[in-house]
């Protein structure tokens, strides 16, 4: 009775083949944030950081360029790496740096990004945790999913399948702050029509 999408490319896409959908923004939009000086583990981290959402990926070889432009670009700005997963212990992929504990929910999650100077997200909801606190990201895409949420916002997203050392470590010094914030009444508007199914 009811569709919604998240981009306007998946509304575009839907279109074409003669079914309406509503364009909402993700409820992740309204999550809460808890901060980050108050989570386990994290005591004792520089206030200047960049956080790292990784997820598994076929083999998993993009985390080679991943990690050598995550080096680089820590050692040339004097900040320090921290790992997010956003999916438990599956995330933990890149030993050798601190990392928020993988039971750590959504809103510690989003706190910990909210303080970073700049996040690495391959996970779509860090990027939004991201976009909804104007922190600069990236975009490592796996998906259409992502790669529409970074274009929506103003960001070119990376090919996970072709990911250069050299390109990431530019799009993390040359990284901004998504482009726009959603429209979240539209969020509520449609949970009302759902409501009245």
């Amino acid at each position: 009775d009811l569709v919604s999408v998240r981009d306007a490319e998946s509304e575009g896409f839907l279109k074409s083949f003669g079914i309406a959908a509503s364009l909402v923004p993700d409820p992740a939009f309204l999550c809460r944030k808890e901060p980050a000086d108050g989570l386990p583990g994290i005591a004792g981290m520089e206030k200047d950081y960049f956080v790292i959402c990784p997820r598994p990926y076929k083999d998993n070889s993009y985390l080679a360029p991943l990690r050598k432009a995550v080096s680089v670009y820590a050692e040339k700005t004097a900040s320090t790496p921290l790992l997010v997963p956003m999916f438990g212990s599956e995330d933990m992929l890149i030993p050798g740096i601190a990392a928020a504990d993988p039971d750590t929910g959504f809103a510690g999650q989003k706190g910990l990004i909210a303080g970073a100077r700049l996040l690495i997200g391959v996970r779509l909801h860090s990027m939004i945790f991201a976009a909804s606190e104007n922190v600069p990201f990236v975009s490592v895409s796996y998906d259409p999913k992502t790669e529409s949420f970074a274009r929506a916002n103003g960001i070119t997203p990376l090919d996970i399948n072709a990911l250069q050392t050299e390109t990431l470590l530019y799009e993390m010094q040359n990284a901004r702050a998504a482009s726009g914030k959603p429209d979240t009444d539209k969020l509520f508007a449609f949970a009302e029509r759902i409501g009245e199914l």
